[in-house]
């Protein structure tokens, strides 16, 4: 009995030492949460929720309200001042506009069941700022991912769920992976927490 309570401390002292233990468990409710609100969310065209969720995982995980107010603002003055050489991610899934213009493009307009979203699709260049809050919620921005999952269907089938990790991440399925460094706490790249997040959903 001592010996198991002596390893039973030692395995808790070991696994708070851990510097992504707190950081994990965090995690833990924020993809509960979430989990619950994409249930009634429309399905996939392929995958599962949970897969299609797990995506963009990473980036929800580290997204902070107050940052993205600060983001969200900095893309519309770009938008204001036509500069698209700061191209900002924002929103619950950190998206960019380019990555929001390249998964239209890319869409066939029958696909996209959403006015506001064909509206950006045919005029690419006149973004208001109006849309940027549209495309700033959870529900856009989760209609805007089953489409980026419906147009790369191939690069799924030929390199599984990691490819359309890594396209999201990095845009080009073929780049090189690197240390995802919003999260600090281990040195771990886009795909590896993608595949570890996706087991906590």
């Amino acid at each position: 009995m001592k010996w198991f309570l002596f390893l039973f401390l030692n395995l808790s002292a070991f696994s708070q030492s851990d510097p992504c233990y707190y950081f994990e468990q965090e995690a833990k409710v924020k993809l509960t949460t979430i989990s619950n609100k994409i249930a009634g969310f429309e399905a996939p065209y392929y995958l599962s929720k949970k897969e299609l969720f797990s995506i963009v995982s990473p980036e929800y995980i580290t997204y902070s309200i107050p940052m993205n107010d600060l983001e969200v603002l900095l893309v519309k003055s770009n938008i204001v001042l036509n500069n698209d050489k700061f191209d900002l991610s924002f929103g619950p899934f950190q998206m960019k506009i380019s990555f929001i213009l390249k998964t239209l493009s890319q869409t066939p307009i029958n696909i996209i069941n959403d006015s506001i979203l064909i509206d950006i699709k045919n005029n690419p260049t006149k973004i208001t700022s109006s849309q940027i809050d549209y495309l700033n919620q959870l529900e856009i921005q989760w209609k805007l991912l089953r489409l980026f999952e419906y147009s790369n269907k191939k690069s799924y089938e030929k390199c599984s769920l990691k490819g359309l990790y890594t396209l999201y991440n990095r845009g080009d399925i073929d780049k090189k992976a690197t240390i995802f460094k919003k999260i600090n706490c281990r040195n771990s790249t886009y795909e590896d927490w993608c595949a570890a997040f996706i087991h906590f959903l």
